[in-house]
């Protein structure tokens, strides 16, 4: 059965890059025996088939959740930048606003 998702989302970063070049290790492999299989003009068995596809869906899931935790640092990212302005601005406004008081106070 190939990673799903979901399962993956569970993993770390390094995790994550172990699983990777262990499937692709295995591509590989499977490629190399494809390709012999190929020169002697035998067939593929469909295990072999079942098991390269089951890979390459492995590796496409998890190029999906590591595209999918970039977006989201990104966004928090873009969140905590716009909340600095908005405290920047805050407190400017409270500024400008605490001098206006002290001014008509005086």
């Amino acid at each position: 059965r190939s990673w799903t998702p979901s399962d993956l989302r569970k993993k770390s970063y390094d995790d994550l890059h172990k699983l990777w070049y262990v499937l692709y290790k295995e591509r590989n492999l499977l490629l190399t025996e494809r390709e012999k299989l190929r020169r002697f003009r035998k067939q593929v068995p469909v295990t072999d088939e079942n098991r390269y596809r089951n890979v390459k869906r492995s590796m496409a899931n998890i190029k999906f959740v590591l595209t999918e935790r970039t977006a989201i640092e990104k966004l928090m990212d873009e969140n905590n930048n716009n909340d600095e302005n908005n405290d920047e601005n805050n407190n400017e406004e409270l500024m400008k606003s605490s001098r206006y008081t002290a001014v008509e106070d005086a």
